[in-house]
């Protein structure tokens, strides 16, 4: 299987032959794939294809080993980041990182579909609620910028 086609469901395929016969609450569950393809795409096209796939494949051991806790992902996810140079260390380090933004994202997303909530409620410009980074990259709510 080609890495450009892991990412790509047997859901995603039906939802493209009857688009009207899909709800919006399942359209939305792709919104994960499609804003991690598109940053993959990002990065091949600065990084090149190699660098594309070794994240793609850091990220899916990753999840793989979130599913099972089998020590031995964690610790093969290890040795790869441990072989690569510093700077490219860093480089897949932070595009894992920001993989994981975009999915929290689509599953703020969805949340936000299912309970009819508009969306811009979450959108810190719409907002009365202002958001300030902490250090650890979480927002403390409540705070003025």
């Amino acid at each position: 299987m080609a890495s450009s086609e892991r990412h790509h469901s047997i859901d995603a395929q039906l939802r493209q032959l009857a688009p009207g016969k899909v709800s919006e609450d399942d359209k939305l569950v792709e919104y994960d794939v499609l804003l991690m393809e598109r940053f993959l795409d990002i990065l091949q096209d600065l990084h090149g294809p190699a660098i594309r796939e070794f994240v793609q494949d850091c990220y899916e051991l990753s999840a793989e080993y979130e599913g099972d806790r089998n020590a031995a992902r964690l610790k093969e996810l290890g040795s790869r980041l441990a072989a690569l140079a510093p700077a490219d260390a860093i480089l897949v380090a932070g595009s894992i990182q920001h993989m994981l933004n975009l999915a929290n994202l689509a599953e703020e997303l969805q949340i936000a579909n299912r309970r009819r909530l508009p969306v811009h409620l979450f959108s810190p410009l719409r907002s009365a609620v202002k958001v300030q980074p902490t250090m650890a990259g979480h927002p403390i709510r409540g705070q003025s910028v």
